[in-house]
């Protein structure tokens, strides 16, 4: 009899502990339940011995069966318990990795608002440089089409000048050949005057005899000295002119020297313009972006254009999805969502098509012209 009161304190105090664990969660509050059961549980049990003896035995037995149950009851519940426990420690943990997790999306939402206002800063400059280029673009049309007349207008003037030294080279040389042809006449006219004199010489010795043949050979050699003077007087002519035609010639190959440069300088300048007018097409039509498409990449966090760009270049982009999530300690099946909500909600429906076991994952195809295009300028951005 001084046993059954002992268990059944403790079968009282473990009803109590493990009813007011499940009720209230608190183990303290649940074992001083327990505790102040025993002490009731044993006035109780005294009472009763005291008054119902005869009924001991029934009751015994079934206190013991109760408390076989019981003690079934309080190993489920203690493994309960550890599960619990185990539950509670995972749970823990996962508290721990999502609030790290939030503080690093509220870290980056906050990068992402500066990023989005220093874009759009970049976009109104560009937008500033756009109509700059755009006015620059109209003089620069203007200046090359006047550069194209004042070529016209060169090249005219370099055909004259080529057509005025050829004919200028073609004077020179008939000049030359007239004075090669007066040095010939002069050396004959010397050598007659050779010839003059000594005929002279011989005239004097037979003076007496040639008086009067004398005096015409002295008015012939009076022209033939008129004739030298008039033929020194046209050499000297010659060969001014000829000095002053080879100070024309100078200066016209000069002139053309100096038109040639000229020409390369405009031919230059017309080169460097054309190209800046295809950097200006290059970029209208890389500028020709609809808005929604803009909106959606400005949207777009930096592994998210991973992905993207991804998706593009490779043929199947899962390993590279893959290793841009874990790099940002999330889930590729994340950021698919993520991007596929941010084009619903820009552009109005889904761009990314989901992968099966045999095919990858992809743009659509109608989507992916416009999306490299604007990738494209993000990228020079």
């Amino acid at each position: 009899m001084g046993k059954n009161p002992l268990l059944l304190g403790s079968v009282s105090f473990s009803v109590s502990l493990v009813i007011s664990l499940l009720t209230s969660r608190d183990i303290k509050t649940a074992f001083t339940t327990g505790l102040i059961s025993v002490p009731a549980t044993l006035t109780g049990v005294g009472f009763v011995n005291l008054k119902q003896r005869n009924q001991q035995k029934l009751i015994l037995n079934d206190l013991q069966a109760e408390i076989h149950q019981l003690e079934r009851w309080q190993v489920q519940l203690n493994r309960s318990l550890l599960e619990i426990a185990d539950k509670k420690q995972k749970t823990a943990t996962n508290i721990n990795f999502l609030q790290t997790q939030l503080r690093q999306l509220s870290d980056r939402t906050t990068e992402q608002r500066q990023h989005k206002q220093q874009i759009t800063q970049e976009l109104d400059t560009l937008s500033e440089q756009k109509s700059h280029l755009e006015i620059a673009s109209q003089e620069l049309h203007h200046q090359i089409y006047n550069l194209e007349q004042r070529k016209g207008e060169l090249d005219q003037s370099v055909r004259s000048l080529k057509k005025l030294k050829h004919d200028v080279e073609a004077q020179f040389n008939l000049f030359e050949s007239e004075l090669e042809q007066m040095r010939c006449q002069i050396e004959q006219l010397q050598i007659e005057k050779q010839e003059l004199e000594d005929n002279i010489t011989l005239l004097n010795r037979l003076r007496p005899q040639l008086e009067e043949k004398s005096h015409t050979l002295q008015t012939e050699i009076q022209q033939l000295e008129k004739q030298q003077l008039d033929l020194n007087n046209s050499l000297a002519a010659i060969a001014e002119q000829k000095i002053t035609t080879q100070i024309q010639h100078n200066s016209l190959q000069k002139q053309i020297l100096e038109d040639r440069l000229i020409y390369d300088k405009i031919k230059q300048e017309i080169t460097n313009l054309i190209e800046q007018r295809e950097t200006l097409n290059s970029d209208r039509q890389f500028e020709k972006v609809p808005d929604e498409w803009s909106s959606f990449v400005a949207h777009l966090n930096e592994p998210e254009l991973q992905v993207l760009n991804a998706i593009i270049q490779e043929n199947d982009p899962t390993a590279a999805i893959k290793k841009i999530a874990e790099d940002n300690i999330t889930m590729p099946e994340l950021l698919i969502d993520s991007i596929n909500e941010c084009a619903l909600d820009t552009i109005g429906d889904l761009i990314i098509e989901p992968g099966t076991e045999t095919i990858p994952l992809a743009i659509m195809e109608e989507y992916l012209t416009q999306l490299n295009k604007v990738m494209k300028l993000n990228k020079t951005t």
